[in-house]
């Protein structure tokens, strides 16, 4: 789908998109063929053609920073795709809801392959150096809640990939609530320990596992590592069903 995007480039809006998706213009490399006409005149055309030249180098070389800055924000969703490879699916758990008055408790992180779990008091501070290994971040409401937390506990942490909340494009596609109710929706199950559980349950599992408990660290653990396994879940819808509503 970002071969297929034009709305990254200045001058270019989505009704100037749509009609170039009419012309039979769909990817870059068509749009540089110029077998068809594209619906751009003189010096603007001549720029967008060189813009494209430019964005295919970019993405030939997986720089993901000229994406991130350039392409819309409730676009990013058409990155997912080319930057999968390298992408993070990322999920916090916190005292609260408030980042100037609570904290992260642990932070979950999945590759699609492999999760790991960063936990304070015990490995949150290697979470910079892993996080900085991705070209791309997806999560659930991260822009308002997630990151948000994270820069405050790392305020030297530059997260500059491609942020994909796909909250937002979930919304688009109607679907509706957090994120244990949109996986009800489309059919994603958890686990019989998990099931039920909500972030007000990550909150007393985390002080029972400072009360020494030890068997409420690992059942938090476990119900993070389902969010962020989850999260692929639904990446792959949105990817998938967006892409179908622009090309039937």
């Amino acid at each position: 789908m970002l071969r297929r995007t034009f709305v990254h480039i200045p001058g270019i809006g989505y009704q100037t998109e749509k009609r170039i998706w009419e012309n039979g213009i769909q990817t870059w490399d068509e749009f540089l063929a110029e077998r068809r006409e594209i619906p751009l005149k003189g010096r603007t055309r001549e720029f967008a053609q060189s813009y494209v030249r430019e964005s295919k180098k970019h993405l030939d070389g997986e720089n993901h920073h000229f994406f991130a800055d350039k392409i819309p924000r409730r676009e990013l969703w058409r990155a997912y795709h080319d930057f999968k490879e390298r992408t993070a699916f990322l999920d916090i758990e916190t005292t609260g809801l408030d980042y100037d008055r609570h904290e992260i408790t642990l932070i979950g992180v999945y590759d699609g392959k492999e999760a790991r779990t960063f936990t304070r008091g015990k490995n949150l501070h290697q979470f910079p150096k892993e996080i900085k290994k991705f070209k791309s971040i997806v999560t659930y409401n991260g822009a308002r809640f997630d990151l948000p937390f994270i820069l405050s506990t790392f305020p030297k942490l530059a997260l500059n990939q491609i942020h994909i909340d796909i909250m937002y494009p979930l919304r688009r596609l109607g679907y509706s609530g957090g994120l244990k109710a949109i996986e009800r929706q489309v059919g994603v199950s958890r686990s019989d320990e998990t099931d039920g559980l909500s972030g007000w349950d990550a909150v007393v599992l985390w002080k029972k596992h400072l009360r020494g408990d030890r068997n409420a660290l690992n059942l938090l653990e476990k119900y993070n590592l389902e969010d962020i396994v989850n999260l692929e879940t639904l990446s792959d819808l949105v990817y998938d069903e967006l892409k179908r509503e622009y090309f039937p």
